[in-house]
């Protein structure tokens, strides 16, 4: 009698909670109607990745479909780690987390002299020590002024230093030349977005205004068809064209 009174209360229970999953997957309580996508970092694969999540709106979330979902954010090979939120008001938070892209950053102070270095980690700036960054080990590296990177730091990292990052990490796994980037949250007339510098070429490159990654690496394949210069040639890129300078 025992072992049916067992039988009974775990068919009862099984039922309830099959039952209560019904329901909340019938419910207009949790269907979506509006997914929010924060990225931690920058990939390529955002656009694809937004246009995953948007699929969820409209969908209930106990429903298959966003387990579904989860996993196909999840294989893609820039994801860390992905966490689905959902609230009552009917929103989906997604908070996508990139791996780490691997650029030390350099702080140089007024005189252009290395300071500090640091590592992106979560979302963080994380020291490194100073003779570490300075050789390197084959690691890649961004200079960036103490003014900069304080405001960084304080404000928390935006998307278009993450997009810095990774713009860099493409340019340098193309040219392996490159010996020197530097940031500048500045685009006045004296400064630049961001530079970088071929010394086997003699040549320094002004990146002017935000650009695509295609453009700075078709920029880089049509510097190094050009070979070695005498003199020091400096070139200004924009988003449509490369003016040298005279």
């Amino acid at each position: 009698m025992k072992g049916l009174k067992a039988i009974i209360v775990i068919c009862i229970v099984v039922f309830l909670f099959g039952l209560v999953f019904f329901i909340m997957e019938q419910s207009n309580m949790f269907h979506i109607s509006r997914v929010n996508c924060n990225f931690m970092g920058y990939s390529e694969d955002s656009e694809k990745i937004q246009e995953l999540a948007s699929s969820l709106v409209g969908r209930n979330y106990y429903n298959g479909q966003i387990r579904i979902i989860k996993k196909e954010i999840e294989n893609f090979d820039s994801i860390k780690s992905v966490k689905f939120k959902y609230s009552f008001f009917q929103e989906l938070n997604i908070e996508i987390n990139y791996k780490d892209i691997g650029i030390i950053i350099g702080v140089n102070d007024d005189q252009d002299i290395l300071k500090s270095c640091y590592e992106i980690k979560n979302g963080q700036f994380y020291p490194v020590a100073v003779e570490n960054g300075l050789s390197l080990n084959g690691q890649k590296k961004v200079i960036i002024n103490e003014t900069d990177f304080s405001s960084l730091n304080n404000k928390g990292i935006n998307d278009e230093f993450y997009y810095i990052l990774y713009s860099v990490k493409c340019l340098l796994n193309e040219n392996t030349l490159i010996t020197k980037v530097k940031y500048a949250n500045n685009r006045s007339k004296d400064f630049s977005w961001m530079s970088y510098e071929i010394p086997t070429l003699n040549i320094e490159v002004q990146v002017r205004e935000p650009v695509s990654i295609g453009t700075l690496l078709d920029c880089s394949r049509i510097l190094m068809q050009m070979g070695e210069n005498d003199e020091k040639k400096t070139f200004d890129l924009y988003s449509s064209c490369l003016v040298e300078r005279f």
